[in-house]
């Protein structure tokens, strides 16, 4: 019995996710309400295409060496959750990665901060959908929580965000998240989508709880989007 109580407790801390709401809601957010898990049937984005060429930021070392600094919050629980990090690193980088002025104009029902920032994104012209991220971009994930976890069909239902630390050759990112409370590195390989790892090595890590060797919880599967920042 204790056993099962363990359990739920854990799968009930993973799936917090990311829907935190702004203190500075706006009084026409407040009518919304918030439907954690609920899917809004929008038109989901082009799929990614697995080939599509990509920017090597590994030739970059000044700015991946400016991001390695913020691997000193790993298993820190700086932002609270995924939103609240990303606000703390861009307060960091003096605003470089979003107008935080502007989020509170793109908000909708869902009332989570990680869908604000993606459809501002969005609505820029700043979303990319392939294996075209740079160092300083965020990372958009959707489906990881409620009924979405199953369903995974509304590519639009963006419940987490985080930001990519380190383009590889070979088009792998490496991302800095919130999730469980906890800033930790993650991993995502578009062009090995069904793949958790490869020996010790992790191509992609898992991104929602799954039984081993489920490939549809890995972050590749839940990718929605990168969000094209002014860091360069």
């Amino acid at each position: 019995m204790k056993g099962k109580i363990l359990l739920t407790l854990l799968i009930g801390s993973f799936f917090t996710g990311c829907f935190h709401k702004t203190h500075e809601i706006s009084n026409k957010q407040q009518q919304y309400g918030v439907d954690f898990g609920r899917d809004f049937g929008e038109i989901a984005p082009e799929p990614v295409r697995p080939n599509q060429t990509y920017t090597n930021d590994t030739q970059d070392s000044k700015l991946i060496s400016q991001f390695a600094v913020f691997d000193r919050y790993i298993g820190k629980k700086t932002g609270k959750d995924c939103s609240g990090f990303i606000l703390h690193v861009n307060k960091e980088l003096d605003g470089k990665i979003l107008n935080v002025n502007e989020i509170v104009k793109y908000y909708d029902k869902s009332g989570r901060r990680s869908k604000a920032m993606f459809n501002m994104f969005k609505k820029s012209n700043k979303l990319i959908m392939t294996n075209t991220a740079s160092v300083g971009d965020l990372v958009f994930f959707a489906n990881t929580l409620g009924s979405g976890v199953k369903k995974n069909k509304d590519k639009e239902n963006i419940t987490h965000v985080g930001i990519v630390t380190k383009v590889n050759k070979n088009g792998s990112i490496e991302f800095l998240h919130n999730a469980d409370g906890k800033v930790k590195k993650g991993h995502m390989d578009l062009n090995q989508k069904n793949t958790h790892k490869k020996g010790n090595l992790i191509i992609n890590h898992y991104i929602v709880r799954c039984k081993k060797g489920m490939s549809h919880c890995l972050a590749s599967h839940r990718f929605a989007g990168f969000g094209k920042t002014e860091i360069r």
